[in-house]
């Protein structure tokens, strides 16, 4: 895959004409071909974006990819590019050299102008000649795009007073190309003859390599994305995504300042960006210079998340190998301080969503928000149906749940440790737990029969504090209804399985479930799910008047409640109340990481 040039954001104002420029073969044959001329003449910065449109010469050597010449009226101008294996690899600079070739018949000239090279000296380029002194009034400069051990393009300019030249010079070739040899007579003039062959006025951000060579899948929508009002960026039409290392169809995406949360190192990421089309979530991060998006995270260990706005998260890592994990069937490249990436459809499989999602680092505030489908599907968006603990779960799917976790950000697992969601309809409190986390999958049900914590009327859950706690007994009863008090506490076999809510502090004496004793009362059921699709699942159904009677209060005082599953985390989950009656709401989160939805500037797709 050849790899061509740096392009800048800022567009330069360019016109073009069309020379024909001959490349000359001693003993072979001669070739042409069109070039069109840009009509400034480059700027010595080390970015290529000036000499887009002349035409270029193949390089005959594995460290440049091509080069290019253009007259001035003063000056000799030269670019050559390639990809360089790092950041300290500057072995093309130096090496290659530029040779001249001159009429015999006029004598041959001093050595010194028969090859001229371009050294990196410190943080700048000077240009020598044959005798490796520097060539007064010529100007040289070098971009190397590579970061760390992740390979990225370089660029080399340089331009020299044509006075420096003796008189008859016939050709120019590069390295070790000695057969195909440039007549300088054919070498292109710019259009406008003013040399300025100097730093530009303006710093200028060098932006992404361009590829001559695309992949056909996967391939983004064809939408604009609207620019942030206060970005200051101007996008080109979203023509959709390609995972193929070039970088420029992200021009179109507004992209986020990113910011790493570890203080060691905050300034690893740069910029972060998204497009979700319905088919493929495509991502785009940018590194910091000299730093790597592998080892961002409050744990350095490169694991982010795309989480959706009902809770769900979808876990991969980068590596330090340029890989991606913990996704299958996910594209990736980079390049640099660039990286590209596609997840496919496939892994949102058990992630529902309503309207959106976000993008950021694993337990950490989103770098981005409200990131829409292209496509407009609604096929995760499905309204909230009556409420019921029949072990379908189906009710749920629309509705949004907290993330528990225990792992912290530092987990080497690739599912969140939990979610959960309450939900009350005035008459019962409603609750929904799953696990996809491989430890506590090996419980096999034990993690959702024991360590479970309820707290009403309090404002602060993880404090003493006034209100009313209640923490769940489950039993199972029989079909003639006898009740066994000591259920098998863990490792049941895939199936779904049906339990009756008593309290830890019955007192465990009744027999029948139809003929309860003093002590012992039913306050609702839960039913799990075990091994179905990779996961854990369970609700229940808890009876408000009933635990009203038990606090020995009204049912029209409680108004909040939290909820606390240890077994799969220490996070706790609440449901607010109304101001006139009992609690009816959604599954709120005290936790961070749900709290922060909102927090960030929403970013729309059009």
């Amino acid at each position: 895959m050849k790899r061509i040039l740096p392009k800048k954001r800022i567009a330069l104002t360019m016109s073009l004409m069309l020379v024909m420029a001959t490349v000359m073969v001693p003993g072979e044959r001669s070739t042409t071909y069109a070039s069109e001329v840009v009509a400034k003449l480059p700027v010595v910065d080390g970015d290529a974006s000036e000499w887009e449109g002349l035409g270029a010469i193949q390089g005959s050597s594995s460290e440049v990819e091509q080069w290019k010449t253009v007259k001035g009226q003063d000056y000799l101008y030269v670019m050559y590019c390639g990809t360089s294996a790092n950041q300290w690899d500057f072995s093309y600079a130096g090496q290659v050299v530029l040779h001249c070739q001159y009429d015999r018949e006029l004598g041959w000239p001093e050595n010194t102008a028969t090859a001229l090279s371009v050294t990196k000296e410190n943080d700048g380029a000077v240009v020598r000649n044959s005798s490796y002194g520097v060539v007064e009034g010529a100007l040289g400069s070098i971009s190397n795009g590579a970061n760390l051990n992740t390979p990225g393009p370089y660029v080399v300019e340089f331009a020299v007073p044509l006075s420096y030249f003796p008189e008859g010079l016939t050709g120019l070739y590069l390295g070790n190309d000695a057969a195909n040899v440039i007549s300088f007579s054919d070498i292109p003039e710019a259009t406008i003859q003013t040399d300025h062959p100097s730093e530009p006025e303006e710093p200028v951000d060098t932006e992404e390599a361009v590829d001559t060579e695309t992949s056909t899948e996967p391939e983004g929508g064809q939408e604009p994305v609207d620019t942030p009002e206060d970005s200051g960026e101007k996008l080109e039409d979203y023509k959709g995504i390609q995972i193929d290392g070039s970088f420029g169809d992200w021009n179109a995406v507004a992209k986020e300042d990113a910011k790493c949360p570890n203080q060691g190192h905050p300034d690893c990421l740069s910029k972060v960006a998204a497009v979700w089309d319905g088919d493929w979530m495509y991502l785009y991060i940018e590194e910091g210079e000299g730093q790597s998006a592998a080892g961002a995270g409050t744990h350095s260990n490169g694991k982010y998340s795309i989480s959706s706005d009902l809770g769900d998260n979808v876990l991969f890592q980068l590596g330090w190998d340029s890989s991606i994990s913990g996704v299958d069937g996910a594209q990736v490249s980079h390049v640099g301080t660039q990286w590209e990436i596609a997840i496919p459809k496939s892994q949102f499989e058990n992630c529902k969503w309503k309207e959106s999602f976000q993008f950021g680092l694993y337990l950490s505030d989103p770098f981005i928000t409200g990131i829409t489908d292209l496509q407009n599907s609604q096929e995760n968006s499905t309204p909230v149906g009556e409420m019921s603990c029949d072990g379908s779960y189906e009710e749920w799917n629309s509705l949004p749940h907290a993330v528990i976790q225990y792992d912290t950000a530092g987990t080497h697992e690739f599912k969140q440790d939990g979610k959960a969601a309450l939900y009350s309809d005035g008459e019962s409190l409603y609750g929904h737990v799953v696990t996809e986390h491989p430890d506590h999958l090996k419980e096999a049900g034990g993690e959702f029969l024991s360590a479970i914590t309820v707290k009403f009327n309090v404002s602060d859950p993880k404090t003493k504090s006034d209100g009313y706690e209640f923490g769940p007994r489950f039993v199972t009863v029989d079909a003639n209804g006898n009740i066994d008090w000591n259920v098998k506490p863990n490792h049941y076999e895939p199936g779904t399985y049906e339990f009756y809510v008593m309290s830890l502090d019955a007192w465990g004496n009744s027999k029948n479930i139809n003929e309860l004793t003093p002590g012992d009362h039913i306050y609702g059921k839960m039913i799990m799910t075990i091994g179905q699709n990779g996961r854990d699942e369970m609700e229940f159904q808890l009876y408000l008047a009933d635990l009203a009677e038990k606090f020995g209060c009204d049912q029209s005082s409680l108004k909040t409640i939290h909820a606390q599953f240890g077994r799969i985390g220490g996070q706790w989950v609440s449901c607010a109340g109304t101001s006139t009656g009992p609690i009816v709401g959604l599954a709120l989160s005290l936790g961070v990481v749900v709290a922060a939805y909102g927090l960030k500037k929403r970013r729309k797709i059009m």
